[in-house]
């Protein structure tokens, strides 16, 4: 609330009665940036989304996949060299899930 009302004092016009909200950092989201809160600008966000996939173009938690492999005492090898990337699963039945078919 306090962001909020030190935006609406910024940018009120006194003499017109109204809000232009015309800056970058008038559209904001509220986010966790390192175990804070932070209002981060839309127009900042644009740079760090893709938007064809509705996703970050850094995905940083692909990152801790064998970690959670080997939590999960997933059958993998341990290759701590894997890059990130995403998996496609697509396994229909089990019966597949057990060959490994897709």
């Amino acid at each position: 609330m306090q962001w909020i009302s030190k935006k609406l004092k910024e940018t009120y016009r006194k003499e017109e009665g109204k809000v232009f909200a015309n800056t970058d950092d008038s559209v904001c989201l509220l986010g966790m940036r390192r175990r804070n809160l932070v209002f981060q600008p839309v127009a900042e966000l644009k740079t760090e989304t893709d938007f064809v996939h509705r996703i970050p173009r850094e995905q940083w938690w692909l990152k801790l996949r064998p970690l959670m492999k080997i939590l999960a005492k997933y059958k993998t090898s341990y290759d701590v060299s894997d890059s990130g990337q995403l998996e496609h699963v697509a396994m229909h039945s089990p019966k597949e899930a057990e060959t490994g078919a897709i």
